[in-house]
C-alpha cells in the first residue's frame, strides 16, 4: 500500500477532526455563510426559467432543479452538493446555477438522500441514477446530454469522481461509456478511510472498513475514459484536502487522460463556492473552459492553433496557476528562450532549451506552497502576448510576496518560444 493509503496513520483522533471536521474550523457557517446562500438561491429560483424538484428516482430527496439558459443546445453542468453525505439540499445550492445560465449553460442541481438514513454505497448508486436521468430524459429537461459535464463540492466531489469511474453501458444499453464528456471534482475526497476514522463525521455515516474501501476512488474506482478533468481545493483547505486532491490527479492522470489541479487562491472549503459563482474569477472561467464554452483546448493534439488569442493565453496562465509543471510545459516549444528578470546582462539571465526551462518552473513550484499570477490586463500582437499580473506567493516556510509584473510571450503552433519577464522590486 503506497504513503498516499497510509500517511493518515500518523494521525491523533484530535488531528483527523481538525483536517476533516470543517465546520468546526468556520464557527459563523450556520449563522453567516448558509443564510446568504439560501436568500441568493431563491432569488436564482424566482428569477430564472426553472424546473423544480424533477423526480428521477423513489427516495424521498432524489429530485433534481433545472436551470435554463434559453439554448437546449448548451452545455449541461449537473452540480452535485456536499454536506459530508448526511447534511445539505440542493435547494441551497441553486445559486451556483446564475453566473452559467448567464454564461450560456443549462445546469442540473442533484438532490440525494442523506446518511444515516442510506448509506454513501446507496447515495453513489441515487447519483448513478440521476446522471443516468438527465442523459435518457434530456429532450423533456430541455438540456444537451452530448455536452454533460459533472461537477461537485466536497462529498459531491468524491461523487463527480465516482460517475467518471463508472462503467455506463452496464447499467444501460442505451448509455455511451463516454457520457460524461468532463468532470470537475471540487474539494473531493478521493479515499474515504481518515474520513472513516474521524469520529465526529462518521457518527452519522456509519461507515465501516469494507465500505470505505469499496467506495474510495483511490482504490476502486479509477477513471474508465480519457474524459479530461479539473480537481480543485481551496488555497486556505487543510493540508488533507489539498493532498486527497493530489493523489487522485496523481494516480490517474496520463498523457491522454488529462487531469489538471487548480487550486482557488485565499479560500476556504465554504468560499470556494462563492469564487465559482463569480463570474468575474479565474475558477468560474476554468470551469466554463471545461464546459467548452468560446474556446478551444490548445492542449489537444488534434488541433494546431492559428491565431493567438485570449482564451489561450489564459489557458496557459491556468496551467502555471495550477503549480503543475507538466501542464506548463505542454505549451512550452521544445528550443524556448526565457530571458528573468534578474541577472547580469542587459537581459537579465537567459535560461535556453524545454529541459532547462522545466527546471526553472518545478524549483518554483517546489518552494512555495502556492504561487498565483492574477491577469490585470493582456494585450496580444500578432504572435505576442504583453500581459500584466499581479503575482502572490507563500512561501514553504511563511513567508508572502505580492508584487506586479509583466510578461511578453511569443508563440508559434500553440508553444511558447519566448518569454521575456519583467517585475517590481519591492523593498521591505
Amino acid at each position: 500500500m503506497s504513503d498516499a493509503l497510509t500517511y493518515h496513520q500518523r494521525f491523533t483522533p484530535e488531528e483527523f477532526d481538525a483536517q476533516y471536521n470543517l465546520r468546526a474550523g468556520r464557527p459563523n457557517y450556520e449563522e453567516t455563510v448558509v443564510p446568504d446562500w439560501i436568500a441568493r438561491s431563491a432569488t436564482t429560483r424566482e428569477t430564472r426559467a426553472c424546473k423544480l424538484d424533477v423526480r428521477y428516482g423513489n427516495g424521498p430527496k432524489q429530485l433534481l432543479d433545472v436551470f435554463h439558459c434559453g439554448d437546449a443546445q448548451a452545455p449541461t453542468l449537473v452540480f452535485i452538493h456536499g454536506g459530508y453525505w448526511q447534511r445539505g439540499d440542493k435547494s441551497v445550492y441553486s445559486f451556483i446555477a446564475e453566473p452559467f445560465i448567464a454564461a450560456g449553460v443549462n445546469a442540473v442541481l442533484l438532490g440525494y438522500d442523506l446518511c444515516p438514513e442510506v448509506t454513501i454505497t446507496h447515495i453513489s448508486a441515487e447519483i448513478r441514477e440521476g446522471v443516468a436521468f438527465v442523459y435518457r430524459h434530456a429532450a423533456e429537461l430541455g438540456v444537451n446530454r452530448d455536452r454533460l459535464t459533472v461537477m461537485g463540492h466536497s462529498a459531491g466531489g468524491h461523487l463527480t469522481q465516482m460517475m467518471m469511474a463508472t462503467d455506463w453501458p452496464a447499467y444501460g444499453a442505451d448509455l455511451p461509456a463516454d457520457l460524461v464528456k468532463t468532470g470537475v471534482p471540487v474539494s473531493p475526497l478521493s479515499y474515504l478511510e481518515p474520513v472513516r476514522l474521524t469520529e465526529a463525521l462518521n457518527a452519522a455515516l456509519r461507515m465501516d472498513a469494507a465500505e470505505a474501501e469499496r467506495e474510495s476512488p483511490m482504490t476502486q474506482h479509477p477513471p474508465l475514459t480519457n474524459a479530461r478533468q479539473l480537481v480543485v481545493v481551496g488555497g486556505r483547505e487543510t493540508d488533507e484536502f489539498h493532498r486527497q486532491a493530489r493523489i487522485y490527479a496523481e494516480k490517474y492522470a496520463t498523457e491522454a487522460r488529462r487531469i489538471d489541479v487548480y487550486v482557488v487562491p485565499d479560500v476556504d472549503h465554504f468560499d470556494e463556492l462563492n469564487t465559482l459563482a463569480d463570474p468575474a474569477s479565474d475558477f468560474f472561467h476554468k470551469t466554463c473552459a471545461m464546459l467548452g464554452l468560446n474556446r478551444k483546448d490548445p492542449t489537444m493534439k488534434d488541433q494546431t492553433m492559428t491565431e493567438l488569442t485570449r482564451e489561450f493565453v489564459d489557458a496557459v496562465g491556468d496551467a502555471f496557476n495550477a503549480n503543475d509543471v507538466d501542464a506548463v510545459m505542454a505549451y512550452i516549444d521544445d528550443n524556448i528562450v526565457f530571458d528573468h528578470a534578474a541577472g547580469p546582462e542587459a537581459y537579465g539571465v537567459r535560461f535556453e532549451g524545454a529541459e532547462t526551462v522545466r527546471g526553472v518552473f518545478k524549483g518554483l513550484f517546489d518552494k512555495v506552497e502556492n504561487v498565483h499570477w492574477k491577469t490585470l490586463d493582456c494585450r496580444i500582437a500578432g504572435d505576442k502576448a504583453y500581459c500584466e499580473y499581479l503575482r502572490t506567493a507563500t512561501h514553504k516556510d511563511g513567508t508572502k510576496e505580492e508584487y506586479q509584473s509583466i510578461d511578453i510571450m511569443t508563440f508559434k503552433d500553440g508553444k511558447m518560444v519566448y518569454k521575456d519577464t519583467y517585475y517590481k522590486i519591492r523593498n521591505t
